[in-house]
């Protein structure tokens, strides 16, 4: 058997084909059984390799990629794989309401046996349960991981206090507050302009813009509901400079009224009758990045109140014109304070800036072509859209977000 078995071998690498039946022919059953299990085996071991090309074999991850084929599921499976700022992911299992129609096409899980059917990983780097030693074991080519964050880069740098970097070669897709994310998680959604709605036909929202419902209760200057006292952008200076020529009300950890710190909570109906009663709020960010507008803005537009932000660039191009004031528009301070001053004794200059309701200005929410969140992820990955490769993440984070330090509001003149 053991010459036979040798004069097969070498008809398989230097024979032809006939050899290698003559030889099968004159073998026993037995044997032929044996050389036909053998060079399968070896077949199967020649062609299978570890799959390493879909992203690469990380420095700190220590999974297995393997050559697979994706099953066919029912659904795609998103799974939730750390907290989101130290909730359970649980608490994210219903986010898919906001876009009914593809819940019966995707699942939001929080359940780890199910990470090697699952389509896309999300981490949250932002959280302290992203642990280099608790990724899944085994990756499959067909899944993709998320990088999600909604925080701009400088408080994205508090997660490397404890040294921890993610892996190179990790990361499949984006999932941050910029538009250009492969999976958008803006804040409050897309603002449609009239002329684009024509073709869309979205439902306005009808918000008020006549003079009795916007001044009908004003009797005071600015207000801030404020938590962050100490930023990257050092808003809270700017504000400072400002207060020395208009009122600005404080509420929120950092007034310094301490009756006012926990007096009027985000959401409120203090924050509605603040407004109400406010000509303008501070909308500034705790950093100045590319596309960083958070519910400082979103959470207010709703509301009779103009918004005062820092920097007119981050807006002009995903806000309605004319609905915000920008700090840097102005010299000073103080000719800023002199501008809001004249708007607050002029009604109709200081209506202009809520004549984009009138206009027709809608905010997309969730709607098909503008989704956001888990809901594009979900479009994503039911059009099977490719997967990337981002060698190093948090460079790619860090030096495309466009973030400015400190020195407007250090450089912004009082006088």
């Amino acid at each position: 058997m053991g010459s036979d078995f040798w004069h097969i071998g070498c008809s398989i690498v230097t024979g032809t084909g006939k050899q290698l039946i003559y030889f099968m022919m004159k073998m026993q059953l037995r044997t032929r059984l044996f050389v036909a299990f053998t060079v399968g085996c070896l077949l199967y071991l020649v062609s299978w390799r570890p799959y390493n090309k879909f992203v690469g074999f990380p420095p700190s991850h220590t999974g297995t990629y393997y050559f697979s084929q994706q099953l066919k599921m029912k659904q795609k499976i998103m799974l939730v794989w750390t907290t989101f700022f130290g909730e359970s992911p649980e608490n994210r299992l219903h986010i898919l309401d906001a876009c009914p129609d593809l819940k019966s096409k995707c699942l939001v899980t929080a359940d780890r046996s199910l990470v090697n059917s699952a389509d896309a990983i999300i981490f949250h780097f932002m959280d302290g349960d992203f642990q280099l030693d608790d990724l899944p074991k085994i990756r499959f080519p067909f899944q993709r991981y998320v990088f999600l964050t909604v925080e701009a880069p400088p408080s994205y740098r508090t997660v490397q206090r404890n040294s921890l970097h993610a892996p190179h070669n990790f990361f499949n897709w984006t999932m941050t507050y910029r538009y250009d994310s492969d999976v958008p998680w803006v804040y409050g959604g897309y603002w449609i302009s009239p002329e684009n709605n024509k073709e869309l036909n979205l439902q306005s929202e009808n918000l008020p813009y006549d003079e009795k419902s916007i001044l009908e209760k004003k009797n005071g200057a600015i207000f801030w509901l404020v938590s962050n006292c100490n930023t990257s952008s050092k808003r809270e200076l700017a504000v400072e400079k400002l207060a020395k020529y208009i009122t600005i009300d404080k509420y929120g950890a950092c007034a310094e009224n301490p009756h006012k710190r926990k007096a009027c909570g985000r959401h409120s109906v203090c924050e509605k009758a603040l407004s109400s009663a406010n000509f303008f709020y501070i909308a500034i960010e705790n950093a100045v990045c590319k596309d960083y507008i958070t519910e400082k803005y979103f959470s207010r537009y709703q509301l009779p109140s103009v918004p005062i932000v820092m920097r007119r660039k981050i807006y002009e191009n995903l806000v309605p014109p004319h609905s915000y004031i920008s700090m840097d528009d102005f010299e000073s301070a103080k000719f800023m304070a002199d501008y809001l001053l004249s708007l607050m004794s002029n009604k109709t200059a200081y209506l202009e800036y809520f004549k984009w309701r009138r206009d027709g200005w809608v905010l997309a929410y969730q709607n098909k072509g503008y989704r956001f969140h888990f809901c594009k992820l979900c479009e994503a990955l039911l059009e099977n859209r490719p997967p990337k490769s981002y060698v190093d993440i948090e460079k790619w984070f860090h030096e495309t977000s466009q973030c400015e330090g400190s020195e407007f509001a250090e450089n912004w003149r009082k006088e």
